[in-house]
C-alpha cells in the first residue's frame, strides 16, 4: 500500500508542476527533500554589447568571463532567489546577434519545509529581473512551463518545444 500511496503522491506533486527531486542534508545534517519548479519566459535583447546567449570562461586567470545574455539573465535569478539558478534557452546566438523572443526555461529548488522558494507573482517576478537586467536585455511572458514535456512525457524544454526559428 505505501507503494500506491507514494505513486499517488507523485502524481499529484506532477499535476501540481512540482518534482521531486534528490534528498539532501541541511544545514544542520538532517534530511530534506528538494522540489524543482520550471519555469518559462521570452528575452529580448541588443546583441551588440553581448559576446552571445551562452556563458563563457575567461580567457585567462585574471580576466573576467565575457559579457553573455545568459551570464546576465542567471545573475539576475540567482540574486531573486538566492540560488544557483541555470538558464535553458531554445537557441544560441553569436556575439553581436540580436534576438526579439527567445524562449527560455529555468529551474528554481525548493528547500524548506518541503517547499519551494519561488516568487509567487509571476508578475513580481518579471519586474525584479527587469529592475536587475542590464537595458539591453528584457524579460517577459513569465510563466510556468507546461508539467508534461512534448516528448515521450518527459519535462517541457524550451530547446526541444522549440517548433520554429526565424532569422533576418
Amino acid at each position: 500500500m505505501r507503494g500506491a500511496r507514494a505513486a499517488a503522491c507523485s502524481f499529484v506533486l506532477a499535476a501540481m508542476g512540482v518534482a521531486r527531486g534528490t534528498l539532501s542534508l541541511d544545514a544542520g545534517g538532517g534530511a530534506t527533500t528538494g522540489y524543482t519548479r520550471r519555469f518559462a519566459a521570452r528575452v529580448a535583447y541588443d546583441g551588440t554589447d553581448f559576446r552571445g546567449w551562452q556563458v563563457q570562461a575567461a580567457t585567462n586567470d585574471r580576466s573576467r568571463p565575457p559579457r553573455t545574455v545568459q551570464g546576465e539573465l542567471e545573475a539576475a535569478l540567482n540574486t531573486v532567489y538566492q540560488q544557483q539558478v541555470r538558464t535553458v534557452a531554445a537557441s544560441r546566438t553569436d556575439t553581436g546577434v540580436h534576438a526579439r523572443s527567445q524562449t527560455i526555461h529555468f529551474d528554481v529548488t525548493g528547500r524548506d519545509g518541503g517547499e519551494p522558494r519561488y516568487v509567487d507573482e509571476l508578475g513580481l517576478l518579471e519586474y525584479k529581473l527587469n529592475q536587475l537586467l542590464p537595458s539591453d536585455a528584457v524579460v517577459w511572458n513569465v510563466s510556468r512551463a507546461p508539467v508534461l514535456g512534448t516528448v515521450n512525457g518527459m519535462p517541457w524544454h524550451a530547446n526541444v518545444a522549440t517548433t520554429g526559428k526565424i532569422y533576418r
